[in-house]
């Protein structure tokens, strides 16, 4: 003890040193000399050796909080102090795990004999310290969070009155903070209904704190969204949370809200755009659908089992794409093939079939949807039926190759009406020299006769092609039957035996001819099919008065006599569920060879432009009969001959444009013979550059419709340009109720239809040339 300088005091005094529950550290001219066992425990010193040859700086951090290095204020804070004087000091220390300690440092002097003793008691701090950090810390991140941010916040007391509020709320609902301050949450927030308020009301409840005596935080654990009332009156959608939190020392409800009207009415409208694709989906007539690779349907909307014949969802989603629709697998084969290796296909055609077996033409495009590792594991896509569409199409197609070939049987009648004006042409000048034994005069006779009835014929042809329109003229339906059935051959075939009977008396109706034609070679063809090429076609005529009953189920039909045909054939009959569809458009039993099914429906549509009616009777095995009914007609009286004065000449000059020679010259023999003097002009054009020439000496000209460079009509248009008031006849191998020839009537022109008579021509060139002296002595004053 002598060597270490202890007193016999310090001997008394080291028990209550040693045993007291603060640190307590001795230091003598700076130097730690001793310290106790509580100073190893709390600051967590190794030992007192260590402490006492390090002293401060092995259990404090290089710098203290205030910035000031450790050593430099341990020498401070041990610098001599007089006696009964005490320092005070804040001193931050590390235990041996790291951990921050905060001590109050007390230092006051104990002179003992002839030296003077610091003594140190060191006070455990941390808690209290580290209390205060964290309340200054969350006072100054509150007050932070609530002046700042886009997000609104309320401050409550914990009964739900408001003590402030920050700016963002100022900005969402537009009350100033001075108008807010004082009021209930309720009040401030204004819920949009009665539902929304309880519902509020509750969740304050929930936020309030279950003591204000314990640090025990209280929560919703929800986030409300309800419509709040903004200063200006709108509507608002706010998303709220509410929590309790101790700022300071007090307790307080915190409320965060932020505006999500817009947010709200995006998933309203999106809730809407789901309900209308939903719609869209159920409701569209092209087929959407979902299905496995395999070709299993997983999902397909009403429109899918509607096409493919099925009674519900259920039971499509139980059939195979690949194997129980497509006609043929491969065609399935080859859309997943597509699939696999593009990622989608486009309209990709298949045909496939319904549950009963119908055949479908459908059009498919779809695309892959791909798992996360990039398996295909969907199709989604959309089938449309092209059935009927490729029906048309076909259709369509049918009635363009009609239409070319009614196009070439026009061109083809025209140069054949030609020929036929010049036989007649010959045959008449032949007439007229008087050189012919009357033995020659008839068989020139006979030529014109046949020449007239070619020339018919040509007039059929062009119905048949359908380069004439509605030809209605009163007729003997005995003669329209007979001349189709003189050209009817290689319609009917060899094998079938055709039996007719005439009225004995003259069936006068109003119809078109080529229409009957029509109407005779749909119902031949299908007689002909049901008998399979053999068998016998009967053909009737007569007059019959209809029933009673007839006009019940006829609604058309007048209480009157008409002209009936009937066609009977001796095939297999017509199935009664047939009949009911038999005059439907594209209705067919055969489809072999690209039967349409329009037979029929043409003959109830011609029937009906006739204002008659069609019935049929059949039975099984024993045949099929059609009826056909037109009302009969009033006969018309002829019209009175013009005599051969009327049709002569005066020395008028014609000009005639024709650009087939032969033609041109018998028209041109024809005319001097009934004293004409005549010009001659080969196309459109060299009759303009004639007129040009001698406009004055020309009364009228006399134009084929078709001509090359310049036709006829485009000729004259020119030629008014020269003289106005020069008249014109065109002349035609078409027809003059055809398309060809349509202009003419609407612009008031006279023409005469090929093959023409001498006499014929004579009497319409008069004709036209007195009409335009009639107007002449008109415009004379």
């Amino acid at each position: 003890m002598e060597k270490s300088g202890i007193t016999k005091t310090e001997l008394i005094l080291n028990p209550i040193f040693e045993e007291a529950p603060d640190p307590i550290i001795l230091f003598e001219k700076g130097r730690c000399v001793a310290c106790n066992r509580a100073t190893i425990k709390i600051l967590g010193v190794k030992g007192k050796e260590a402490l006492m040859s390090s002293g401060l700086p092995a259990i404090s951090p290089n710098e203290q909080p205030d910035g000031v290095p450790s050593i430099e204020k341990a020498k401070k804070m041990l610098k001599e102090i007089p006696p009964e004087e005490e320092r005070r000091f804040s001193w931050l220390c590390i235990n041996e795990k790291g951990d921050p300690l905060w001590f109050d440092v007390t230092v006051s002097a104990v002179p003992l004999e002839e030296r003077q003793i610091l003594c140190t008691f060191w006070r455990d701090v941390s808690e209290q310290r580290m209390i205060e950090e964290k309340l200054k810390e969350s006072e100054e991140k509150f007050k932070v969070f609530s002046l700042s941010g886009q997000d609104a916040v309320l401050v409550m007391d914990t009964e739900g009155v408001i003590e402030d509020i920050n700016r963002a709320a100022e900005k969402i609902l537009g009350y100033r903070r001075e108008d807010v301050l004082g009021k209930t949450i309720q009040e401030y927030l204004s819920p949009g209904s009665f539902y929304e308020a309880q519902r509020l009301q509750l969740a304050i409840t929930e936020a309030m704190p279950y003591t204000t005596s314990t640090r025990q935080d209280g929560a919703t654990g929800k986030v409300l969204e309800f419509s709040a009332t903004a200063q200006d009156g709108a509507e608002v959608r706010l998303e709220l949370s509410l929590f309790s939190e101790a700022v300071g020392a007090k307790w307080r409800i915190l409320g965060i809200f932020h505006d999500v009207t817009e947010r709200h009415e995006t998933l309203n409208a999106l809730k809407k755009s789901e309900e209308k694709y939903r719609r869209l989906f159920e409701e569209t007539k092209d087929v959407v659908f979902l299905c496995s690779p395999g070709g299993y349907f997983i999902e397909i909307n009403k429109a899918g089992f509607t096409l493919f014949g099925f009674e519900s969802k259920e039971e499509v989603l139980k059939t195979s794409l690949a194997t129980d629709l497509c006609v043929d697998p491969n065609d399935w084969r080859q859309f997943s093939q597509v699939i696999e290796q593009t990622g989608f296909v486009k309209m990709h055609q298949m045909s496939m079939k319904s549950k009963d077996g119908r055949e479908l033409v459908v059009s498919a495009t779809a695309n892959a949807v791909y798992d996360q590792v990039g398996n295909v594991v969907v199709y989604q896509g959309i089938i449309r039926d092209l059935t009927k569409r490729k029906r048309l199409e076909q259709e369509l197609f049918e009635y363009q190759k009609l239409d070319a070939v009614g196009k070439m049987i026009g061109d083809i009648t025209h140069n054949f009406n030609n020929i036929l004006n010049i036989i007649i042409g010959e045959a008449q000048l032949a007439k007229m020299t008087g050189q012919c034994s009357e033995e020659v005069t008839g068989h020139l006779s006979s030529i014109e006769d046949e020449v007239f009835r070619a020339a018919d014929i040509v007039e059929h042809l062009l119905v048949f092609g359908r380069r004439k329109q509605l030809d209605m003229r009163v007729v003997d339906l005995n003669d329209v039957v007979r001349d189709f059935f003189r050209i009817a051959g290689e319609v009917i075939g060899s094998g079938i035996e055709t039996k007719m009977t005439f009225s004995i008396e003259a069936l006068k109706v109003r119809a078109d001819s080529g229409r009957i034609h029509q109407i005779l070679f749909n119902l031949a063809t299908n007689a002909c099919e049901a008998m399979a090429g053999k068998g016998t076609l009967t053909v009737e005529l007569r007059k019959e008065r209809i029933t009673e009953a007839q006009r019940a189920l006829h609604k058309e039909a007048k209480a009157a006599d008409y002209a009936l045909l009937t066609v009977s054939d001796t095939g297999s009959g017509v199935a009664d569920e047939v009949m009911k569809k038999i005059f439907e458009p594209f209705f067919t039993t055969n489809r072999k060879g690209g039967k349409k099914g329009l037979g029929l429906s043409v003959v109830y549509g011609i029937m009906k432009e006739h204002e008659g009616f069609v019935e049929v009777a059949t039975k099984k095995d024993t045949g099929t009969t059609f009826l056909i009914y037109l009302p009969l007609a009033e006969e018309i009286a002829p019209a009175q001959t013009t005599s051969k004065t009327s049709i002569e000449g005066a020395g008028e000059s014609i000009l005639i444009a024709e650009d087939e020679p032969a033609l041109r010259d018998i028209a041109a023999a024809i005319l001097r013979t009934l004293g004409y003097s005549v010009l001659l002009a080969s196309d459109g054009k060299e009759a303009l550059d004639i007129v040009k020439e001698k406009y004055n000496d020309i009364d009228l000209v006399l134009l084929d419709v078709a001509m090359p460079i310049l036709n006829g009509r485009e000729a004259y248009r020119e030629i008014r340009k020269i003289r106005a008031d020069l008249p014109v006849l065109f002349a035609t191998g078409y027809s003059l109720d055809g398309l060809q020839t349509s202009f003419i009537p609407q612009e008031g022109y006279e023409a005469i239809q090929k093959p023409y008579t001498l006499t014929a021509l004579g009497r319409k060139i008069r004709e036209v040339l007195g009409k335009e002296k009639k107007k002449k002595q008109k415009d004379i004053p």
